[in-house]
């Protein structure tokens, strides 16, 4: 198969007619989906792309803005026809629900695990708390402390992992695209493009399922009350996950996405 898109794609299933695309968080690859890959390719065909600057695709164009970017990569690996399950973590799933506003005839679901829509707590203290904590990553990455930024990112966002106990080539991955996590800011703090207010969100038309884990940092289950109510959509916790609940709980997401796909 060949698609039009720039970014770098890996897939699963691919004998199959029914379409996805798996989008992943920041800081991380297409790669990060083989693990929910193994539950659902016997039934359905998965793509799943790098975000710019991520894993093997191109470099982040920074005369562009990166959620720009990062929707224009996934809407090109879109198939040429039919309709697209849409699958999004994190930053991922901020992309996925951009596209389904954006494109909803070609969107048949949408599932979301912790999109990190920061922008939808504007106006509370919590907000004003994360903008502060969210200083110190950038002032290490401006005086060049990537491996600092790196670690400090992955304390509140990781797997649960202390920074020693993650291989040297990880380490060494998540510091190199560490720069992208404030590039991101603009969308998920600010939401410059106007993508993601709660009018805009609910005219999402395709069916809508929310997943995350009962571990997760505290604005999560904020996020995803609001998402749900401006959705409809129900919200599936993971029991004993974060925020990586698609890696350290692949099982247990992929029958969420199973069931809810009725595959």
């Amino acid at each position: 198969m060949i698609l039009p898109t720039a970014a770098y794609w890996r897939e699963w299933g691919a004998r199959h007619p029914r379409n996805a695309l798996f989008l992943h968080c920041g800081n991380a690859h297409s790669g990060a989906w083989k693990g929910n890959a193994a539950y659902l390719e016997h039934a359905l065909h998965i793509v799943a792309t790098d975000h710019p600057g991520h894993g093997r695709s191109p470099a982040w164009d920074p005369a562009l803005d990166l959620h720009d970017q990062a929707t224009d990569f996934a809407r090109d690996a879109f198939p040429a026809e039919g309709q697209v399950d849409l699958v999004g973590h994190s930053f991922g799933a901020t992309v996925a629900l951009r596209l389904a506003l954006e494109s909803p005839e070609r969107v048949r679901s949408l599932t979301l695990i912790e999109p990190v829509l920061f922008c939808l707590l504007k106006g509370s203290e919590l907000f004003d708390r994360l903008q502060t904590l969210s200083v110190p990553i950038k002032t290490l990455i401006d005086a060049g402390d990537a491996e600092g930024a790196a670690q400090l990112f992955t304390e509140r966002w990781g797997n649960g992992a202390a920074w020693l106990d993650i291989p040297e080539a990880q380490r060494a991955y998540i510091a190199r695209c560490i720069p992208l996590i404030p590039a991101s800011w603009p969308a998920l703090y600010e939401d410059e493009g106007g993508h993601f207010t709660l009018e805009s969100i609910a005219r999402v038309q395709c069916p809508v399922q929310l997943i995350r884990g009962d571990q997760s940092a505290e604005e999560i289950p904020l996020i995803h009350g609001k998402l749900a109510q401006a959705l409809g959509a129900q919200d599936h916790i993971v029991a004993g996950a974060g925020h990586m609940v698609p890696i350290t709980h692949a099982r247990e997401v992929a029958e969420l996405i199973r069931m809810f796909m009725g595959l």
